[in-house]
């Protein structure tokens, strides 16, 4: 799944360019990542496969003025705040649109949902 949290066009499936996260890679490989679309390597990588065992998380990503990037989650445990990594990308940012582009096989389709109670609380401070 990839979370576009910056996008240069509406249709997620026509290669928009931008920013996006990507949760799920490969069983115990998992993780939640940042990237940009015009490298295959990640910005910020998750070095504890964070959703290897189901995606059920709390994320904040900020982005500062100057370009640097700080992506964390929030533990369900203990209510804590982790930071996953921070880096810094200053290329200019021309892109307005966000959304979730979800691949996989046809036999995990009922395996797949969003809550809408939890997308409720997205917010984004521009």
């Amino acid at each position: 799944m990839k979370v576009y949290l910056l996008g240069d066009r509406v249709d997620l499936n026509n290669d928009p360019k931008g920013y996006y996260l990507k949760m799920g890679e490969s069983g115990s490989n998992d993780g939640i990542d940042l990237y940009h679309t015009s490298s295959n390597i990640p910005l910020i990588s998750d070095p504890m496969n964070r959703i290897a065992e189901g995606i059920d998380v709390r994320i904040q990503i900020f982005r500062s003025s100057i370009g640097e990037w700080i992506l964390k989650t929030l533990s369900s445990e203990s209510l804590d705040t982790i930071t996953l990594g921070t880096a810094l990308d200053t290329r200019p940012i021309s892109s307005g649109y966000f959304g979730f582009l979800v691949r996989h096989f046809s036999s995990r389709r009922q395996a797949f949902f969003f809550d809408e109670e939890r997308l409720r609380h997205i917010k984004f401070l521009i």
